[in-house]
């Protein structure tokens, strides 16, 4: 697992940081294990960061009488692993059952992975412009439509609508094409990023007139 994660982090046009792809294939592997053990939403996986042990772990409450094993443990039982557990607090209960990962299992982590990889990649890229409104970039044209220009801002794609296009320069641009505009809008939702340019607004005048 570690080797795999360095080799990743290594490529030059991967984002997330060795510490993001840990957590997403821990909560990965803890969502195929739920399929192994019962779908209870306490399952808790910790990997090494160094030697990529994979720990399996129940998140179980503590209680003076339990009802189910699956998500309960006895205050006298919980002591035995945490010395100052309380009733109505919760400890990570080690389990050492051994599990065998099936071919659906195997399709849910890879799903599952791509999910929060693209998720937390969006994320990053809000963050990174949101506060960039107003600034004026550099990008390349990669496709013309009637709607507008989808450029790139680096590794960053962007749209340029046909509404904040100059009129004389409306069916000036093809694939390629490098130009200037100013950040409009920044917009995120559950499945992407969507920056907004402009060539219209007075910020961009502004700026090219510098």
């Amino acid at each position: 697992i570690t080797y795999v994660i360095n080799a990743l982090v290594s490529e030059e046009d991967f984002d997330l940081s060795k510490e993001d792809l840990f957590s997403m294939l821990e909560v990965c592997i803890a969502q195929c294990v739920e399929l192994y053990w019962g779908n209870y939403g306490n399952t808790v996986v910790k990997i090494g960061r160094t030697d990529g042990s994979i720990d399996f772990f129940r998140k179980m409450m503590v209680v003076e009488e339990k009802i189910t094993s699956a998500t309960e443990v006895l205050l006298s039982e919980a002591q035995e692993i945490v010395e100052d557990a309380e009733v109505g607090s919760y400890i990570l209960q080690p389990v050492s059952e051994s599990i065998s990962f099936t071919g659906s299992m195997v399709g849910i982590f890879s799903n599952s992975l791509k999910k929060l990889m693209n998720s937390a990649k969006k994320e990053k890229e809000f963050n990174k412009f949101k506060d960039q409104i107003g600034t004026l970039v550099s990008c390349s044209v990669k496709q013309s439509s009637a709607k507008g220009l989808l450029v790139s801002i680096g590794k960053t794609e962007a749209f340029l609508p046909k509404a904040q296009l100059m009129i004389q320069e409306l069916n000036s641009y093809s694939p390629r094409d490098n130009l200037q505009a100013i950040i409009k809008q920044v917009v995120r939702d559950d499945s992407q990023t969507q920056i907004i340019l402009t060539r219209t607004s007075p910020e961009f005048l502004e700026a090219v007139m510098r």
